[in-house]
């Protein structure tokens, strides 16, 4: 064998050995998404695109505190992750503390929505913790809609025009649960003036409930009893709707309401 030929062959054995100790990012998702409700929305915004990875599939704690190595790999090697915050999601937190370039990689919706805080002894208390759960709301995930597509479009823009289209249709159907829940519970529009100490807060202030205090019961607000995917925010909010019609038969009213959401 020549000088020359060795050292082609040489050459050709490092750059192997290179590329295969590399990780490859081949069909590795470019977008994290955190919780169920939030990865369905995305989902929905990237169909025909790509498929974005669910984070958390199961319930490890209230706050979701516990990552395996699995998940934070995922973590580092995602050009976008979406959450809605760290009073929800701890751990994604935590990961941050490792992974310095985390923030500028993460899509955080909790700064970018009017979120709602917990009352005690009938009084609002803007120092607590905030209720992160704001997918509860159709009002409020139009808003959030609205903030995930144009940060899409920034990873994805060859594909701007079909995230464009899939948020049209997406806010479409969002409208529509809207519609669908107020139709079956058969509550005035408008909101109450004040905040009730209440497990699912979104749902009893956007829905004008004329009780109050409705627990969960079965439901999980989280959605990870349902399969993951763009069908299941839908899902989640039927299972919402049948939560506070359950609560409404079982419950005499404690708070009697105008039709305009003013408290009596």
């Amino acid at each position: 064998m020549t000088s020359f030929a060795r050292t082609m062959l040489a050459a050709a054995s490092a750059m192997l050995l290179l590329f295969s100790a590399a990780p490859s990012h081949a069909g590795q998702a470019r977008v994290v998404v955190s919780v169920p409700p939030l990865h369905s929305l995305v989902s929905n915004l990237l169909r025909g695109v790509d498929t974005p990875e669910l984070l958390m599939r199961e319930r490890v704690a209230d706050h979701l505190i516990a990552l395996d190595s699995t998940q934070v790999e995922a973590l580092r090697r995602a050009d976008m992750v979406v959450w809605a915050g760290p009073e929800l999601e701890g751990a994604i937190a935590e990961a941050g503390l490792i992974m310095p370039d985390l923030a500028v990689r993460s899509l955080t919706l909790g700064r970018h929505i009017p979120i709602m805080t917990p009352v005690q002894d009938g009084t609002d208390q803007p120092g607590n913790a905030r209720d992160l759960r704001f997918w509860l709301d159709p009002r409020l995930v139009h808003h959030a809609v609205h903030v995930l597509a144009p940060a899409l479009v920034r990873l994805y823009p060859e594909a701007s025009e079909t995230i464009l289209d899939n948020e049209i249709a997406l806010m479409a159907e969002i409208h529509q649960t809207e519609h669908n829940v107020r139709a079956a519970l058969g509550t005035a529009q408008g909101t109450p003036l004040h905040l009730t100490n209440a497990d699912l807060l979104y749902l009893e202030w956007r829905f004008n409930l004329p009780v109050s205090g409705c627990a969960r019961g079965a439901f999980d607000p989280l959605g990870f009893n349902l399969t993951s995917g763009p069908a299941l925010y839908g899902k989640l909010m039927e299972g919402a709707r049948d939560t506070l019609a359950a609560c409404m038969n079982s419950k005499p009213a404690e708070t009697a309401r105008h039709g305009d959401g003013h408290v009596l």
